[in-house]
């Protein structure tokens, strides 16, 4: 039995849009992060006859990111890109939510099973007073409309090659399995002509067969893409923790 745990560290933390457009943008001056998580309502039942209630889970519920530091004048690609959403009730498709931005472990939108998800901007701003020594604040938060996953495997190779036939990507040095990737969870592909989301069918040591893809461009979300040949390159890989 293992007892040492790795603890996630908070100091490499970040919010980012847009990452892929090819141009990602950090929202800067953070210094506080709220991660988005599922949990369940606890349902209680007391009954005749019974000494002890019983207690069972119920429905679940998605919280809000939460995040806050202070205000960047110019920001134009982060602080600026959230208050722009804010006002014009834009549902973003294309955010992540890092523990570490070192080693790419993230929190998004599980996009290959629920495509319709989103976030969407509810708080964004200066938030207080400064004194005169002072620095004024930034806080933001963002509910979360669809399905979330963290994405804690990765794979970043100089010869990942796709196959069309059969839906493949296949690598002669990675070894997948030993990677962490796994059938049934969630894959994410960052470059190339193929990237987007896509659900796991199988692995083995240097290949993966996925499903077709979901694409993001922007904010629009499109399903059943088909994988397209693309020879062996740079490329880089998420996969979710289940």
């Amino acid at each position: 039995m293992a007892l040492r745990a790795e603890f996630l560290k908070a100091v490499n933390s970040a919010v980012v849009l847009g990452t892929f457009s090819g141009d990602p943008a950090v929202v800067k001056g953070l210094n506080s992060l709220t991660m988005p998580v599922e949990s369940r309502d606890l349902l209680t039942f007391s009954t005749f006859g019974v000494d002890f209630q019983t207690q069972e889970v119920g429905e679940g519920k998605r919280s809000a990111a939460a995040f806050s530091g202070y205000t960047i004048l110019g920001d134009e690609e982060g602080q600026n890109a959230l208050e722009a959403a804010m006002v014009a009730q834009t549902k973003l498709k294309d955010v992540r939510f890092y523990f570490d931005s070192v080693t790419m472990h993230f929190r998004a939108l599980d996009l290959a099973n629920d495509p319709d998800g989103f976030f969407q901007v509810s708080k964004a701003g200066p938030d207080g007073a400064a004194g005169k020594n002072d620095s004024y604040k930034f806080s933001g938060e963002m509910p979360c409309g669809g399905a979330i996953k963290t994405f804690a495997y990765h794979v970043t190779a100089s010869d990942i090659a796709f196959v069309a036939t059969g839906s493949k990507i296949t690598s002669t040095t990675t070894d997948f399995e030993a990677a962490g990737f796994k059938a049934g969870r969630t894959i994410i592909i960052d470059t190339g002509t193929n990237k987007g989301y896509a659900k796991i069918t199988t692995v083995s040591e240097n290949e993966i067969v996925i499903s077709t893809l979901t694409t993001v461009t922007g904010n629009t979300v499109a399903t059943g893409v088909a994988v397209m040949d693309a020879a062996a390159g740079a490329t880089t890989l998420h996969a979710s923790t289940y």
